[in-house]
């Protein structure tokens, strides 16, 4: 009998093992779950749950936003359970099958203290809100928008940019702000009410509107568990923020940054090594948290590895909760597999505005991250871009992205 308690309680050890953050977990492959289209929903509180679609094809599982694709990791945790991770971030599911049709469990935020939210899914849901239908009426494209409105010292203004199928009432979206946009949104507008939402492995964000009799809009933006807001819109096509270079800008008397961090190897890097000597340099202010950050990190490793024969460096300031080297090199590791980045990492700091102002103190202030700081051959900073629109903003990031390409040329053509 007491070996029989103890081959019990050693199974049972091993289980757990296998269940924790870092245990090792062997691929599923369960051809019983009901193959197409899944609806998802992340229950935010008591009485508002996020929806997000799914897809299954047999062998992986993606989640879908609006144009985006991302492909999770799916490990087994037992006979009916297992574990979706998302990639870049290290966010992961605990899920339980039910059966051929449901799922339940929930999704945990391991960089946060305590962040989980309960999760199930339903096979055979090809929508977000509801079934698709026609559109009832039509929805301007380009919106000035005012996140809370009603608070002036938090206030901060927007652009909406919406574009609505009339066949079916499916919307897609993103906001602009002047620290970044809200990535890849989707939803529906019908009579007269707007809904969106988006789920990328480390923002959940939903938000609600219905249009008023003057044309307006007005409702709710909430952000994961903890974190909600009013905002109000009109359309208006010449709708506009703060040119995104206006923004941060060295101190007087300051034309150059410096600062010495170190890398995952322990050593230190600065812009005055033998790497960065006459060479134009990318200086990334970034997190392993933003998903902005990794919309950037993937345009920048594009164009470094375009131009980096030519004389092109980019180095990525991480700042990170918790701030601990240990922790830094897994990121890394994730970072260099998941967006495939190659261009040199060192860890800068904790996770806070403040404490990377700090760290560069030449500069105004670090308004958002991400920041990129553009160096020409002399060390001199010839542009601070703050915040990033990325593919989800459409014409924007696409202007963005020839700007910057014509920049660095031209300042690989200076001597």
């Amino acid at each position: 009998m007491r070996y029989t308690i103890l081959a019990s309680l050693f199974s049972f050890l091993i289980l757990m093992a296998c269940q924790s953050e870092q245990g090792p977990l062997a691929p599923i492959k369960d051809k019983s779950l009901e193959q197409g289209a899944w609806r998802g929903l992340l229950r935010l509180n008591d009485s508002l749950e996020l929806p997000f679609e799914l897809a299954y094809d047999g062998q992986s599982w993606e989640i879908i936003n609006g144009e985006e694709r991302i492909l999770l990791q799916v490990d087994s945790l037992g006979p009916d359970s297992m574990r979706w991770t998302l990639p870049v971030f290290g966010t992961y599911f605990n899920i339980k099958q039910l059966n051929r049709h449901q799922l339940r469990g929930e999704w945990v935020n391991s960089q946060k203290e305590d962040y989980r939210l309960p999760f199930k899914a339903e096979a055979g849901q090809a929508f977000r809100f509801g079934p698709k239908t026609a559109a009832q009426s039509s929805l301007a494209k380009k919106w000035a928008v005012q996140f809370s409105p009603q608070d002036s010292a938090n206030s901060y203004p927007g652009v909406a940019l919406f574009e609505l199928d009339p066949q079916t009432s499916i919307l897609k979206a993103s906001f602009m702000t002047e620290t970044g946009d809200y990535r890849y949104l989707a939803g529906e507008f019908k009579r007269e009410r707007l809904q969106l939402s988006a789920f990328d492995g480390a923002h959940a964000f939903l938000f609600t509107a219905q249009r008023q009799g003057d044309g307006s809009l007005w409702g709710q933006f909430y952000s994961g568990k903890h974190w909600s807001t009013y905002w109000r819109a009109q359309p208006n096509p010449k709708a506009q923020l703060r040119p995104m270079d206006s923004l941060s800008f060295l101190k007087e008397g300051y034309e150059k940054i410096s600062f010495s961090f170190p890398n995952s190897q322990g050593d230190s890097l600065s812009l005055e090594d033998e790497r960065f000597e006459g060479k134009v340099v990318i200086v990334q202010i970034m997190g392993s948290w933003c998903p902005n950050c990794m919309d950037e990190s993937r345009l920048l490793e594009e164009y470094y590895r375009r131009y980096r024969k030519e004389g092109l460096e980019v180095i990525a300031l991480s700042y990170e909760l918790p701030k601990d080297m240990d922790n830094f090199k897994q990121i890394e590791k994730r970072l260099r597999t998941d967006l495939g980045i190659s261009y040199p990492m060192v860890l800068a700091g904790p996770a806070d505005k403040k404490a990377a102002a700090k760290s560069l103190p030449m500069l105004n202030h670090i308004l958002s991250f991400p920041t990129a700081i553009i160096i020409d051959r002399q060390g001199k900073v010839r542009k601070i871009h703050t915040g990033f629109n990325g593919p989800g903003t459409g014409d924007y990031y696409e202007e963005y992205r020839e700007e910057l390409a014509q920049l660095i040329e031209q300042l690989l053509v200076e001597q």
